[in-house]
């Protein structure tokens, strides 16, 4: 049981983290692109993965929460 509340605990934080990291890579893409047109595939490419990031943690949090 412990075991498993420190993995949960574990993949909050790293749903956490990338919660952060998707939410500046949003605020910083807007000025990004408006310098440089070229960097919105690199961008959306980076969103794109964050976005699956998310989902999949939140996918596994939701597993680890209804083991707890």
């Amino acid at each position: 049981m412990y075991a498993n509340k420190l993995e949960y605990e574990k993949m909050k934080q790293v749903y956490e983290a990338t919660k952060i990291a998707f939410n500046l890579v949003n605020k910083v893409s807007v000025t990004a692109i408006i310098v440089n047109h070229d960097i919105k595939g690199e961008i959306n490419r980076i969103k794109t993965y964050l976005n699956t990031s998310l989902k999949f943690t939140e996918t596994l949090l939701n597993t680890y929460r209804e083991n707890l």
